[in-house]
């Protein structure tokens, strides 16, 4: 598997395009769609037969453990539609103390409410445990495809990391002991600044990359955290794209697991695709994750985000508020408004009268499907760049339009400019050269 990495060698002038990258191109880049628990009727909609010539929007589906528990229809949809299911078992949450009443709790068999322990999840007889009870939930819920447990790492030298890497062949030697004839996806969760802004970071990569080939995975899920909330430095989005793109190298196809903001960036870079909600659940930030399933204060404060609009010269969803003012303005609303009759029949109207969430999935899947068509590693990263700097300058645009509403919310105009200019300076320096300058 070494031999598709990209030396350390390299020329400014002329970038080697790895194998693996010029295999990508001849392949369709994937869309995951993460549905919330009521959206199992606009997931119906989405994955209905398409007219001859028209792919449906969603490569495969991914659904949380207690979100499968309680809203079946969401399996059996995808089941119907002979689309590929996965089922995150969500076992970042034994990292943290839960509440009583969380779904998770309460319609997981095997979830709870204390966190176990590092040393806990150390212990072989715990881990073996979840292993076993997390595939038979898979299984019996109707998975195409099996998530290995994993965990939150803030470094390589973390428990939580050597377990995660343990979970993976445990769990594949679990699948060959009960006769599961069924592939294996091994995600790797961990902090980004923990893992890539450090000496040696390719050797973690590597570690996991090595415990994940051996068991022969159908793919691999890289989960940064915390990215997406659009504030991101330059350097940040470098170590983002260098190490997924790192993780390419190996040749076997890496999914972008909650990451919809940088995600097209990230397939622009080698992976395979990028996972994320609809119109929700586009930033990656693990510990914040836990951190909303645990007790809730007396005043009963807290709770989840509601779907956003997706916008797509934005590259994100916004709250509906922030989409009216912004597609009140004449000048604003050209830039903005879908234009698909298929999707957005009435153009602003429908995208603010059907909560968004069917237009946040057909959206990204033309603007993905856009991407895919483009056949070289370079001119994919110069087209995520020039996308970058044209949000730049729309999100400044907006802000000026939310101040002079009175509006307090804002649009985060730091992330575009530090893609534009970590996916230049990958496209021109290559990977090695690019990675010395983080």
């Amino acid at each position: 598997m070494r031999g598709f990495r990209e030396t350390a060698a390299f020329s400014s002038a002329k970038i080697a395009v790895p194998d693996v990258e010029k295999r990508w191109c001849q392949m369709n880049a994937e869309l995951l769609i993460r549905p919330s628990l009521n959206d199992h009727k606009v997931v119906a909609d989405l994955l209905a037969p398409a007219a001859p010539g028209l792919n449906r929007p969603i490569s495969r589906l991914v659904v949380s453990a207690q979100d499968v528990a309680r809203r079946p229809e969401l399996a059996e949809v995808a089941a119907k539609s002979g689309t590929p299911l996965l089922i995150d078992p969500m076992t970042v949450l034994f990292q943290g103390v839960l509440a009583a009443d969380d779904p998770w709790v309460v319609n997981v068999p095997f979830g709870r409410c204390e966190g176990y322990s590092a040393s806990e999840l150390a212990n072989p007889f715990v881990l073996d445990t979840i292993v076993m009870e997390s595939l038979r939930f898979q299984v019996e819920h109707g998975a195409s495809a099996i998530v290995a447990p994993y965990f939150y790492a803030e470094r390589p030298d973390s428990p939580a990391f050597d377990a995660s890497l343990a979970a993976i062949s445990r769990t594949a030697k679990r699948m060959r002991a009960d006769g599961i004839a069924l592939p294996l996806v091994a995600v790797l969760c961990a902090q980004l600044r923990g893992f890539a802004h450090r000496a040696g970071w390719q050797s973690a990569l590597d570690r996991f990359a090595t415990a994940a080939i051996d068991v022969g995975p159908q793919a691999l899920g890289l989960y940064f955290s915390p990215v997406g909330r659009g504030d991101e430095g330059y350097a940040k989005v470098l170590e983002l794209l260098l190490a997924g793109r790192h993780l390419a190298t190996f040749g076997v196809p890496v999914l972008a697991w909650r990451q919809g903001i940088y995600g097209p960036a990230l397939v622009a870079a080698g992976l395979r695709g990028y996972e994320c909600g609809m119109g929700i659940g586009e930033a990656a930030n693990a510990r914040g994750y836990i951190r909303q399933h645990k007790p809730r204060d007396e005043d009963g404060s807290g709770g989840f985000a509601a779907q956003g609009t997706y916008l797509s010269v934005l590259g994100r969803s916004v709250p509906p508020k922030v989409a009216r003012v912004l597609l009140a303005d004449r000048s604003m609303r050209g830039r903005l408004v879908c234009d698909s009759p298929r999707c957005c029949p009435r153009g602003a109207e429908s995208m603010l009268n059907s909560r968004g969430r069917a237009h946040a999935v057909r959206a990204r899947a033309r603007d993905l499907a856009e991407l895919a068509t483009i056949p070289d590693a370079g001119w994919r990263l110069h087209h995520v760049g020039k996308h970058a700097a044209s949000a730049h300058v729309l999100a400044t645009k907006a802000n000026e339009l939310l101040a002079a509403a009175g509006m307090k919310e804002r649009v985060k105009p730091e992330g575009y400019a530090a893609l534009e200019q970590a996916a230049d300076y990958v496209r021109t320096h290559g990977h090695a050269g690019a990675r010395d300058s983080a």
